[in-house]
């Protein structure tokens, strides 16, 4: 809703600025909780491998995945960009999967669930009784489903 609120073309503008929001309050966050001596200690121990895994993190999954997720909802309807999001776990679960993490039943059946969450919010439109026969349901509300009532015929 912000990124059509905003009118950004591309969701990728959108996704930078508000990244740049983020490191101020979590900054502050981490030196309440933490403190300082575990801040400072802890950009110390910050090697080549924590700056792949950042560059990986916020480059790739971030930017890129986020950019494309503003740009599909800023060009559609969220109620059909939205479900989609349900099998990102299930995406992350299956690829640790084939690096040899293997699910738990638990997690294998909460991932069950949100496929088959996905795909029932997803399904076809149901066909709407109107005055003139059948026609298909192409507005459908974001709500509750909602009852058509025939108009009464003029005399």
């Amino acid at each position: 809703m912000v990124s059509r609120a905003a009118g950004v073309p591309g969701g990728l503008s959108l996704t930078v600025w508000s990244a740049l929001v983020v490191p101020v309050p979590a900054l502050a966050l981490s030196l309440l909780v933490d403190g300082p001596d575990a801040v400072v200690a802890g950009l110390a121990a910050f090697g080549w491998q924590a700056a792949l895994a950042t560059l990986y993190t916020a480059g790739l999954a971030s930017l890129v995945g986020y950019g494309i997720f503003n740009t599909l909802l800023a060009r559609n309807r969220a109620a059909d960009v939205v479900p989609w999001v349900l099998l990102v776990p299930v995406v992350a679960m299956t690829a640790s999967a084939v690096l040899g993490d293997l699910p738990t039943t638990g997690e294998a059946a909460g991932g069950a669930v949100m496929v088959l969450g996905a795909l029932v919010s997803l399904r076809a439109p149901r066909a709407v009784t109107t005055p003139g026969g059948p026609t298909p349901c192409t507005d459908r509300p974001a709500g509750p489903a909602r009852t058509v009532r025939p108009r009464p015929v003029a005399r």
